[in-house]
């Protein structure tokens, strides 16, 4: 438990680093962190544990024996393209730096050595980059949701789409459209419609 929270609940930030050394720094700086870390020495092994378990920042040395930084997140980005991607290293090069930015879209270089607070400040604005990225693919999905549903609907139903009337065009809501999903499971009824008030302006009662 972290604060009171189950360890399995919080988010988890995987480190990437040849060296033994660093992987418990690394550690130790994300100590007080609301986040579970968990790490690799081997490189190779970093891919399948992603495939193992929920990983939500990859932070990632570059130089290293068996796999180099920048190929290794290439790969995460093709496997895991919402996680974000942070690399390690204590001699940038122009080459790599402008690599990890146009192959991997990497979000933060760090230069060896971090500073504690640096490193905190950069999990912490990684995670939240990350929720802002799943809530906008949700929310995209589940607009292309409902536009399935709907084109369903107008397919089983002509005209559901739009009610039409002599002032124009009511176009349904989502709400209204979940509403008369409903009604249209539960068998077939038959609508009246009336204007709306002039003096109220509101949509009539379907």
């Amino acid at each position: 438990m972290t604060g009171g929270i189950p360890k399995d609940a919080l988010p988890t930030v995987l480190v990437v680093d040849d060296d033994p050394w660093i992987l418990e720094l690394v550690k130790d700086m994300l100590s007080s962190e609301p986040c579970r870390v968990v790490s690799t020495s081997e490189p190779i092994k970093a891919l399948p544990l992603m495939e193992w378990e929920r990983v939500d920042v990859i932070v990632a040395d570059i130089a290293m024996p068996e796999v180099d930084g920048v190929d290794l997140i290439v790969r995460a980005k093709k496997l895991f393209p919402t996680v974000p991607r942070i690399l390690l290293t204590a001699a940038p090069t122009l080459e790599r730096i402008i690599r990890s930015v146009n192959e991997a879209d990497v979000y933060r270089v760090l230069v060896k050595p971090v500073s504690p607070k640096v490193l905190r400040e950069t999990i912490r604005e990684a995670l939240l980059f990350r929720l802002e990225r799943e809530g906008e693919a949700a929310a995209r999905h589940g607009s292309q949701d409902q536009t399935q549903r709907l084109f369903e609907l107008s397919r089983e139903h002509p005209g559901i789409g739009s009610v039409v009337t002599a002032a124009g065009v009511y176009v349904l809501t989502s709400e209204r459209l979940r509403e008369l999903d409903e009604r249209f499971r539960s068998g077939p009824f038959a609508t009246v419609l009336r204007p709306p008030s002039a003096a109220s302006g509101t949509l009539p009662q379907v």
